[in-house]
């Protein structure tokens, strides 16, 4: 079953999408904030972690919550990313989302 499992993984990680969301850090941050396509990324287990509300966070910050699942990047890469979006979003918010943010986000505490 484990072996299954891993295999699900790689190959959802192989899709043009997820090699695209593979390569990340500041500069994939600034790109995204320029394309508004700004997103805040987590690192979770095999299935994606869906919380209850955070649907409206998203459309309210105009952003999306994007889980790597079980084969993330290199976890100071997605901090890179997270703590430029942090600060993309301090400019254009103020810090009040800080309080309705999901305490997953990679980065925000550290």
């Amino acid at each position: 079953m484990k072996i299954l499992l891993f295999l699900f993984c790689l190959f959802v990680n192989a899709s043009s999408k997820a090699q695209s969301l593979f390569n990340v850090g500041r500069q994939t941050a600034l790109n995204d904030i320029q394309q508004k396509q700004v997103k805040l990324l987590l690192i979770g287990g095999v299935a994606p972690v869906i919380q209850q509300g955070q649907e409206k966070f998203e459309q309210q910050y105009g952003l999306q919550y994007h889980d790597y699942g079980c084969i993330p990047p290199e976890a100071d890469s997605v901090k890179a990313y997270n703590k430029t979006i942090f600060r993309y979003l301090d400019a254009t918010y103020g810090k009040q989302w800080r309080n309705q943010v999901r305490e997953d986000v990679l980065g925000l505490k550290g």
